[in-house]
């Protein structure tokens, strides 16, 4: 699993460095405004800026290797059956405000037009100049959304996108990614691709994760993903084991702790792989399993991280390769 900061230097994990005492309690305290728009396909909205993340991890997580050294996923027991990614992610930080329309654009014209994933897309992100976090989801087809298309010259240190081919869930609104919601006075934003077993089913709502840590139910999916039910599950556990924002390597630690529950319920099924937002800064990447033993299906992330001019460092995390003109795929 990756922590991402866009304050905290560009190193390879290990031992996490908590954010400064000052920071954490402006992190604490500050309560951000939150926009929330749905829309058809026609609809003018159009965002005033986005925001992306800085990751801290420097080596590419497309080989084997890279995800046993930089994430943590659990029981290895091989598939009985391949598998393959159904949606698509993408997520950016970077040290400064940073344009990722470009990469925006590339990841939406796989919803529908260079690939199948036509169900809906989403984008969220805590804006440049004000903070907050805005978020945009559409049921209709990215490749073919003038919002979509119309997004352009936006900057942030922090942002999440997700196209969608559906696999559980009905294609609505409700269902699509990125989801959002406030804990401890900060917006946490998750998007998810994969197969999560755990949470299928009409208990899916009921799931409880964080085994002794007594049930305290706060958050309900409204849609009916196990993506959705996977991200309450998570936040209703925080909200039992924590009265507020722990420090960064203990928060890490601890959502660490349920992504192994959720593996472990299933490894031979589950697929799980997300982007977990909260603030302008950290972001949080876990992926399981990468490629299954005697499997050629590659069901993980790829991931790259290099300078750019005045935005300093920026990490870019990917279901697949973002096709820059000249780039290989071994280059992420």
């Amino acid at each position: 699993m990756l922590l991402l900061n866009s304050l905290l230097p560009s190193c390879r994990l290990g031992p996490l460095a908590a954010m400064s005492p000052l920071r954490q309690s402006r992190h604490r305290r500050k309560r951000h405004q939150r926009k929330e728009f749905s829309f058809a396909a026609n609809d003018p909205i159009i965002p005033a800026s986005l925001v992306w993340l800085t990751l801290l991890a420097l080596t590419s997580l497309r080989t084997t290797e890279a995800f046993s050294t930089y994430i943590t996923t659990g029981d290895k027991t091989p598939a009985r059956f391949d598998t393959s990614l159904a949606c698509q992610l993408l997520g950016v930080n970077s040290r400064a405000p940073h344009d990722f329309t470009s990469s925006f654009q590339k990841l939406a014209r796989r919803g529908g037009d260079v690939d199948i994933h036509s169900h809906g897309w989403g984008l969220a992100y805590y804006c440049d100049k004000s903070k907050a976090l805005c978020n945009l989801r559409d049921p209709k087809a990215a490749a073919s959304s003038p919002v979509a298309k119309s997004i352009s010259k936006l900057k942030s240190q922090n942002m999440i996108s997700h196209i969608r081919y559906a696999t559980v869930g009905a294609v609505c609104v409700d269902n699509v990614h990125p989801f959002t919601r406030q804990l401890w006075d900060v917006d946490f934003v998750f998007a998810h691709n994969g197969d999560v077993p755990m949470f299928q089913g009409k208990g899916r709502a009921n799931v409880w994760l964080g085994g002794t840590v007594p049930r305290k139910t706060v958050f309900q999916p409204v849609g009916d993903t196990d993506s959705e039910a996977l991200f309450c599950a998570i936040l209703n556990s925080l909200s039992a084991r924590f009265d507020s924002m722990p420090p960064l390597p203990i928060l890490h630690d601890y959502i660490n702790t349920l992504c192994k529950e959720v593996v472990s319920h299933d490894s031979r099924s589950t697929i799980l792989n997300f982007l977990l937002a909260f603030g302008e800064q950290t972001q949080i990447v876990y992926s399981w399993p990468g490629r299954r033993e005697g499997s050629k299906t590659w069901n993980g992330l790829h991931y790259k991280s290099e300078e750019q001019g005045d935005t300093g460092r920026v990490a870019v995390i990917a279901t697949k390769p973002l096709d820059e003109s000249g780039e290989k795929e071994s280059d992420w």
